[in-house]
């Protein structure tokens, strides 16, 4: 039988944002010039320790993740196989909670740090181009950058 979808699957764009946002985020950008002072060798080798460490828990979050949905499809699919399904099964309602608690904590935090540090750059950018007559406060950078970037996510890639 033939069953055609008709949801939106999302677009290249779409997807590849998505990867080049979780894949460069901030921190990782920030990383060897954080570490210069310690020498290269060194840096090699936290910068690779980082990496392992990633690495493993991206590989034990992966199992846990297959673990929910193959216990989820036994229970007639209620759930699925991300950190809320996780966290359930795992610690139960309480554990839940804690995990979506935790999980607006850290959304909320890298919201404001890209906006802070995305105001920041548009004032300097603006103050470095223009001539005196035009100067940006970093707030107001700040407005600009979540105008703008709220903006192309409520009108989307697509």
């Amino acid at each position: 039988d033939t069953h055609k979808s008709n949801n939106n699957d999302g677009s290249i764009l779409g997807a590849s944002l998505l990867f080049a946002g979780t894949a460069i985020g901030a921190g990782m950008l920030a990383l060897p010039a954080e570490t210069l002072d310690a020498g290269f060798i060194p840096s090699i080798a936290g910068l690779g320790l980082c990496w392992a460490f990633t690495y493993v828990t991206s590989i034990v979050t992966l199992e846990a993740s297959w673990l929910a949905v193959e216990l989820s499809s036994d229970d007639n699919g209620a759930g699925g196989g991300g950190f809320l399904s996780i966290s359930s099964r795992a610690l139960g309602p309480p554990g839940e909670a804690v995990t979506a608690l935790l999980f607006w904590f850290l959304l909320t935090s890298i919201v404001v740090a890209y906006t802070s540090e995305g105001g920041m750059l548009i004032s300097q950018f603006a103050n470095e181009v223009s001539t005196n007559a035009l100067s940006i406060a970093p707030a107001v950078g700040s407005l600009i950058f979540a105008t703008f970037f709220g903006s192309l996510a409520l009108v989307g890639t697509s």
